[in-house]
């Protein structure tokens, strides 16, 4: 009688079990700093790809399903100018072939490893790499499937504050991929600053991405971990990113789960593993390779520098919170109120200020960017001054409440979200309501509870200045190209070596050949020319 109560119970926890485990699966991300070897850039993506492929191996021990690897992972920020750059460049057989470079020949050899890497460990992998394609140069993302095949590929359309080496793609494009534990959109670096092409996978019911990044974060507002962090739970998606080591102790990446759960902050040069909600699949013909318009422009300049600043903060209006707890600011359409309770009597070397922005300046790093940004937060600065605000560090101050409110009018293209960051970057617990009042968009963030080591608790605001009133301002004023007309990134030109930044180009010794020759023949005649005569004598002699 027992054995016959037991097997239908057995039988139910192993089909909850089973369920359990199609409801979630493992996801992996490696935050790295690459190998560089200056002027070899084959054997530079050699030992990133030897590091990739031991990262594959560690991972599907732990039984993750998928990993993702950082922006320029392969080749790292140390690249030549545009005209030097196809050495360091691959080419990637189209999705639509299916192809499985792990079995093909005339394939590059990183992509036979990774391929490989990729089948004989049974998960999907996400690579950044430099794509040749005819006489383009993309910045792309190359998804390998667990069986090795080639599944998705995108080219970075928005260059952000970087190198202008990159071509950028003709058309955006909103691409995806299917895995049997959902479908995933593919993003890279400043996409999540822009509406597309994340908002046509959202509306197409993509839950959760794959994110490579070489992020240059600006304290105190534009870390990647706020960014990220923020961006993930305000568009209720899944986020797992790989963020590229800046040179900086900080986080930058991980795994981001939408509200409700805890991220997973990354490790330098040390894949982690998380268990990760399944967020349902969708049908990829519906979705790859669909064009977009995007909203807004890239922004080209020569900075190849992604290690930590801080923002412009000079055209804000600050208050110091010294004498009052309460404060209310308004301008350009924009209103700002402060309620703030806090035991400031802990306070050293540093003060908290309020803080109010509104309107296009290079603010947040954003030299070239087709976007707007509006603020209103309470920062945490050194002293009395305005040096450092953002400053990270311990802090004894304690918040016992916190309720900043902003009213604007609401614009059609815009991403409103929670600016929070502690000590040890981290976000601070709050919520945020949103409603509508005569006409104005009115949103309420509240602290949740008490909290210590506050740098940054506000909200931000970005709207693209070609959809407001005010803004009168062209692609041409942000967009810095170069000037030789062969370095244009926005130019396909003939990629032609440039001799000085490569000398092991295997049509180098044929260059010194044909301009060493014909000088020396030139000298020969000119010699034979001189000195005929006595030539001529000696011969007869």
């Amino acid at each position: 009688m027992m054995e016959f109560l037991i097997r239908p119970l057995l039988l139910i926890l192993l089909i909850a079990q089973m369920q359990s485990a199609q409801d979630s699966y493992k996801a992996a991300t490696f935050e790295y700093e690459p190998e560089y070897i200056p002027d070899d850039p084959l054997e530079t993506m050699r030992l990133n790809a030897k590091e990739f492929e031991k990262q594959i191996e560690i991972v599907s021990k732990e039984y993750a399903k998928i990993i993702v690897f950082p922006e320029l992972g392969l080749t790292s920020i140390h690249l030549p100018n545009r005209s030097a750059l196809s050495n360091w460049s691959i080419e990637v057989p189209d999705p639509e072939k299916n192809s499985l470079p792990c079995n093909e020949s005339g394939i590059h050899e990183v992509l036979h490893k990774i391929s490989c890497a990729a089948e004989r460990r049974k998960l999907y992998v996400v690579i950044n790499l430099v794509e040749k394609k005819d006489n383009c140069l993309y910045s792309s993302n190359v998804v390998f499937s667990s069986e090795g095949r080639i599944v998705a590929r995108y080219r970075k359309y928005y260059r952000y504050n970087e190198f202008g080496e990159f071509n950028r793609p003709k058309e955006l494009n909103a691409t995806a991929f299917s895995t049997p534990f959902g479908t995933f959109g593919v993003l890279i670096g400043a996409d999540i600053l822009y509406e597309e092409p994340a908002r046509t996978l959202i509306e197409k019911n993509v839950r959760q991405f794959v994110y490579p990044l070489a992020w240059v974060t600006v304290l105190p507002f534009s870390t990647s971990y706020q960014m990220q962090l923020t961006w993930s739970k305000t568009k209720d998606v899944t986020v797992i990113s790989a963020p590229y080591y800046p040179g900086r102790e900080y986080v930058v990446g991980g795994i981001f789960m939408s509200a409700g759960y805890d991220p997973k902050a990354a490790r330098l040069n040390s894949a982690i593993v998380d268990i990760v909600p399944r967020k349902g699949r969708v049908s990829i013909d519906e979705i790859s390779q669909s064009v977009t318009e995007p909203i807004g422009n890239d922004c080209v300049v020569r900075n190849k520098d992604i290690k930590l600043k801080y923002a412009n903060i000079t055209p804000f209006t600050s208050k110091i919170d010294n004498d009052t707890s309460q404060w209310t600011w308004e301008a350009d359409g924009i209103k700002c109120e402060f309620e703030v309770t806090a035991d400031l009597s802990a306070r050293k070397t540093e003060s908290f200020k309020f803080f109010a922005y509104t309107g296009k300046d290079d603010v947040l790093g954003e030299k070239c960017s087709s976007f707007a940004t509006s603020v209103c937060a309470i920062v945490r600065c050194g002293s009395n001054s305005l040096d450092k605000c953002g400053l990270v560090g311990t802090s004894r101050v304690t918040f016992s409440s916190i309720k900043i409110k902003t009213t604007y009018n609401q614009t059609k293209h815009e991403l409103v979200f929670q600016n929070t960051l502690q000590h040890g970057y981290y976000e601070i617990p709050s919520t945020m309501n949103s409603t509508i009042s005569t006409g104005k968009m009115v949103q309420t963030m509240v602290l949740s509870s008490e909290a210590q080591g506050l740098v940054v608790f506000g909200i931000v605001r970005k709207f693209f200045l070609g959809w407001t009133e005010k803004s009168n301002d062209t692609a041409d004023n942000y967009v810095t190209l170069p000037a030789n007309t062969n370095d244009n990134p926005d130019n396909c030109s003939p990629l032609v070596p440039d001799l000085e930044r490569d000398l092991t180009s295997p049509i180098y010794p044929y260059i010194i050949l044909c301009t060493i020759f014909p000088v020396v023949l030139f000298a020969l005649v000119y010699v034979a020319i001189k000195y005929r005569r006595q030539i001529l004598s000696r011969i007869t002699d």
